[in-house]
């Protein structure tokens, strides 16, 4: 009555969803993190002028450290000059450097910008006045971090747009 026949079943047809799902996640979140580094950068670094500028002895002086996953260590300093309290991370440049003269307890002065509840410290100098975190430091490592994020977000938004074409001439 009925045969059977030896041939292949009809392949299932892929859904839309799942030929999707992979470059439509790359592409958005890869946008998301271009837009994150584009506000970044929009908010930028203050003008040097603009900066407060505050001379005293350093008070309530906190040494904080973490160990990361693989036994690295991440260390953080928070501090007060005057009425103004601010932090600064070992991942900053010439932390080392502002760490001795933190703990020599000599006179200061500190550059924050001052807005909403975080101080972010842009200069410091040493009781001589020696500069020991310089502006373009502090702008440079801003500069520095605004790359890493819009590399990522840029490599995101590429292999979406290749696994796209992908399925799009497959």
């Amino acid at each position: 009555m009925f045969e059977e026949s030896e041939s292949d079943p009809a392949p299932k047809p892929e859904s839309v969803i799942g030929k999707w799902l992979a470059p439509g996640a790359y592409l958005l979140i890869g946008g998301l993190i271009v837009g994150y580094a584009f506000v970044r950068y929009r908010q930028g670094c203050p003008p040097e002028a603009s900066l407060l500028s505050v001379r005293g002895q350093p008070q309530r002086v906190r040494w904080n450290e973490t160990r990361g996953r693989y036994g690295s260590k991440f260390q953080n300093v928070q501090f007060a000059v005057g009425e103004i309290d601010t932090s600064y991370e070992s991942d900053q440049p010439r932390f080392e450097d502002v760490e001795r003269v933190l703990r020599s307890a000599q006179i200061v002065e500190i550059w924050v910008c001052k807005t909403g509840a975080a101080n972010k410290l842009y200069k410091l100098n040493s009781n001589r006045g020696r500069p020991v975190v310089t502006y373009s430091d502090s702008v440079g490592k801003n500069t520095q971090d605004l790359f890493s994020i819009l590399f990522i977000g840029g490599a995101s938004l590429v292999l979406g747009t290749y696994f796209a074409f992908r399925r799009l001439y497959a």
